[in-house]
């Protein structure tokens, strides 16, 4: 059974890092959607009828920290998707902790970096419980026994 195609939600206003994760996500069968504001990504990860993106990449140089922690709401309305953030330097603590990042990437951005977090941390055929044959379980029932 072939694994369904990642769906990647990129937060960005960088022309370079847009451009960077497009190569990063190159031929690896990923969709890439990008957006620039915060309210975009609520609604995609949120409201929009499923199925959603499973990853946010998240440019954490792109907005402010404030409206940032904001996107805790998106773990308070049961998102439970896949956060890497990337950064110039160092990715804020209080934002990794907040929006439970489960990765980050800081600059200067080398190739397959992304690429090779991304095959960590997302399910594959080989991995995955999906791409393997299941059997049926027998419900035994302790209270009806002769």
């Amino acid at each position: 059974m072939p694994m369904a195609t990642p769906e990647i939600l990129l937060y960005t206003r960088e022309a370079y890092v847009e451009k960077w994760v497009e190569g990063e996500l190159d031929g690896g069968g990923a969709s890439l959607r990008v957006v620039r504001t915060v309210d975009e990504v609520f609604t995609l990860l949120v409201a929009a009828p499923p199925p959603r993106p499973q990853v946010l990449i998240l440019d954490t140089d792109t907005g402010a920290l404030r409206e940032l922690l904001g996107l805790s709401a998106l773990r308070d309305s049961a998102w439970t998707g896949t956060i890497v953030a990337l950064a110039q330097r160092v990715v804020p603590g209080r934002l990794r902790t907040t929006l439970r990042v489960e990765a980050s990437l800081t600059q200067p951005f080398h190739r397959d970096d992304l690429r090779s977090c991304l095959r960590e941390m997302l399910p594959n055929e080989a991995a995955s419980i999906f791409g393997r044959e299941t059997s049926r379980i027998e419900i035994i029932d302790y209270n009806n026994e002769p």
